[in-house]
């Protein structure tokens, strides 16, 4: 067989094998950001119903970061 026609068989076969890779990691990332936009669509209500509560209670959200023991 001619190492040309090699040559380009495993070319392609290097093309099609990244060419998977990357349209899989974009479809990966996609469907990432999908479920977070779903989720977030899902939980609006839940969300909506404790800020009315803080906002008529008068209470302030807890911080997810700063638990307001520790001293900066």
């Amino acid at each position: 067989m001619n190492t040309y026609i090699v040559k380009k068989i495993l070319l392609f076969l290097v093309a099609c094998f990244e060419t998977f890779f990357m349209l899989f990691f974009i479809g990966s990332m996609l469907a990432s950001s999908a479920f977070y936009y779903i989720i977030r669509i899902i939980t609006w209500p839940f969300r909506f119903l404790q800020n009315l509560y803080f906002k008529v209670a008068g209470k302030k959200k807890k911080s997810l970061y700063f638990d307001g023991k520790a001293v900066r």
